[in-house]
């Protein structure tokens, strides 16, 4: 019996080192551990990206996706004038959760954001979770924007008129190809994304400064059509359009806030160029704030225009303010805003690749995809595998795959990985495990909390926000959110007053804590609850597959210990890092010693060959 029994410890022990540490197959059989930090000796990606480029990364991602389509598309489709709110809410959100990634981000020199944040906190296996769910964010979101560069191609040369008359009319950026069948089916590909996605995934493998180059031209453009757009569009606006606000209440609105948080999605995606920006732990989280805070107010100030100039119903889904601008005779303008919008487009293909291929780097160095495409090039200092394969994978997706109903799962991927983040922000305030070493920094010396009266609280923020979301999606009782929401401010302040805090941030502590990551929890399962039930079961699939990759892993980690030995102990800590930093600061002051040294001796030489030239000089005159 105590056999049985030491047996099921032993069993339950390596499961939970294993959801906490992840596999290490696939990097032993390369001679190396996972790791997440840049080893010695490595190469490393080259630290270029200062404050102004990370902010434009940043900015061009988030104004470069939707700001010409996406407004329209809401408007005329869930919430009519009252986009303005939904960008509102959407804004309001990612201020939130742009919070809590500061936080970490003032902590973090290495690439992979959310998913480095979630694997300190929670371990490998719900850091697995969230790459997955990145990944899908990242992977549809570049091919559904590439697709939007065709047709925005398509308009600009027929406005230009660059091939003649009608010869383009019924051209929309698609090639549709006929193949066999008594009706004649056909597939639309589209070879101008394809082709986009990959002159894109070329540049980046040439370097980040070239990129980084092209980026800020786009921006620039995309920057100048959205001024003008709102001083233009301000002058054909009329304040009868505003009138019905509302058209579809605030379901309507709530279902458009998140769908446009889409939108949002730049500043998660800068989130992973720590490891290539000079000043990392300042300039990352500034870069984050200003371009959250600056593209909310261009948002909005967009979504008042359109839908002042033409009434909600007739605004053209495709290309609203293009559309707009050419109804009214101001055709130049449709020609800018064409050309702000293939701009903006390409910045985000950039920065959906450039992020895409930096997740696929800090996986294989946690040993969860093959370490092959974690490995930077020494010239070049980019990682050329993970580039080329994201390159590859998204343009085949946007050649061939419909990617538009796979859209609003960009979303819940992104709105996902924020709970997660937000979530651990709140959780290691109050819980360290006990084998995590004490001297690190930032540690109150506090005796913490049991487990079990730190998780209580915590899955009932949770919970209680998982009902109140879908109460409301659901159309339930208003009992139902009073109750909901009392059990969610109840579970709050509790832990804002009961539970001790054994940690505590000493670079830039979240605000207002815990309320403001529990808000953040909150709104992000509201909007996630808002997507409907389509996308959630799209998404639970989703994660299923993930979650079977990993037991997957499991497997072949047992096969392979049993044939090879187990791993060796690996000590329980937040992030390697600190030894790559320590590293990186030794070096530095080695090559400072170096310098010293090489100065003495020059110094020393120069010392001594003066007073050679003195004798000789005195022996001469004598």
């Amino acid at each position: 019996m105590k056999r049985s029994n030491s047996k099921v410890s032993e069993t339950a022990s390596n499961a939970g080192s294993f959801l906490w540490h992840g596999p290490t197959w696939m990097n032993r059989m390369g001679g190396e551990m996972p790791h997440q930090a840049p080893k010695q000796g490595e190469s490393r990606m080259k630290k270029v990206l200062g404050l102004g480029g990370l902010t434009m990364m940043s900015t061009a991602a988030i104004i470069g996706s939707g700001i010409f389509v996406l407004t329209g598309v809401v408007a005329k489709s869930y919430a009519g004038p009252g986009v303005v709110i939904s960008y509102l809410i959407g804004g309001v959100v990612a201020v939130l959760s742009a919070m809590c990634y500061m936080e970490f981000a003032a902590e973090t020199s290495t690439t992979g954001a959310s998913i480095v944040y979630s694997c300190k906190i929670f371990g490998k296996f719900v850091a697995w979770l969230v790459a997955i769910n990145v990944l899908i964010e990242l992977v549809i979101a570049s091919a559904a924007v590439a697709t939007g560069f065709s047709g925005y191609l398509s308009a600009l040369i027929k406005n230009l008129d660059l091939i003649g008359p009608n010869r383009l009319s019924n051209w929309n950026g698609s090639t549709l190809l006929y193949g066999p069948g008594a009706n004649g089916s056909m597939l639309a590909i589209d070879p101008v994304a394809a082709a986009a996605v990959l002159i894109i995934t070329a540049l980046l493998v040439m370097g980040v400064q070239e990129a980084e180059w092209v980026q800020n031209c786009c921006t620039s453009l995309c920057l100048i059509a959205i001024i003008m757009s709102i001083i233009t569009g301000a002058v054909y606006s009329n304040k009868s359009n505003w009138a019905d606000f509302a058209p579809m209440g605030f379901n309507g609105i709530f279902r458009g806030a998140s769908v446009v948080f889409f939108a949002y999605l730049g500043f998660e995606m800068m989130a992973a160029a720590p490891e290539e920006a000079v000043n990392a732990r300042r300039d990352v989280p500034l870069g984050i704030g200003i371009s959250v805070v600056g593209c909310t107010i261009l948002y909005l100030l967009m979504a008042l225009v359109i839908t002042g100039m033409v009434p909600w119903q007739q605004i053209n889904a495709s290309a609203p303010f293009a559309q707009a601008f050419k109804d009214r005779g101001a055709m130049w303008m449709s020609i800018i805003v064409s050309f702000g919008g293939l701009a903006g487009i390409l910045d985000t293909i950039v920065v959906t690749q450039y992020s895409m291929s930096r997740t696929f780097v800090m996986l294989g160095r946690m040993g969860l995809v093959p370490p092959l495409l974690s490995r930077v090039h020494p010239k070049t200092q980019t990682p050329i595998f993970s580039t080329v394969f994201c390159g590859l994978v998204s343009a085949v997706l946007a050649l061939f795959v419909p990617i538009g109903e796979l859209a609003d799962l960009t979303s819940l991927g992104a709105l996902f990985a924020f709970c997660v983040v937000a979530s651990a922000v709140m959780f290691r305030r109050y819980y360290q495990p006990p084998a995590m070493p004490r001297d690190m920094e930032g540690f109150t010396g506090r005796e913490g909390a049991p487990l079990w009266k730190v998780l209580i609280p915590f899955l009932s923020i949770i919970g209680a926000s998982l009902g109140l979301a879908f109460s409301w999606a659901t159309g339930c009782h208003y009992g139902a959110y009073i109750a909901m929401f009392a059990w969610w401010l109840i579970a709050t302040v509790y832990i804002a007053f009961c539970l001790p805090v054994v940690f505590m941030p000493t670079k830039l502590p979240t605000p207002l804590f815990p309320w403001w990551p529990s808000a953040t929890v909150l709104t992000t399962i509201f909007l996630i609850a808002s997507l409907g039930p389509t996308n959630w079961a799209r998404w639970g699939y989703a994660c299923i597959i993930g979650v079977l990759l990993f037991a997957g892993y499991a497997l072949a980690e047992s096969l392979y210990n049993r044939r090879h030995g187990p791993p060796p102990p690996r000590a329980m800590s937040y992030h390697d890092e600190q030894n790559y930093e320590a590293r990186e600061g030794s070096s530095k002051a080695a090559v400072a010693s170096m310098d010293v040294e090489s100065g003495k001796a020059i110094e020393g030489d120069a010392a001594d060959a003066g007073d050679a030239l003195g004798h000789d000089q005195a022996a001469s005159s004598k």
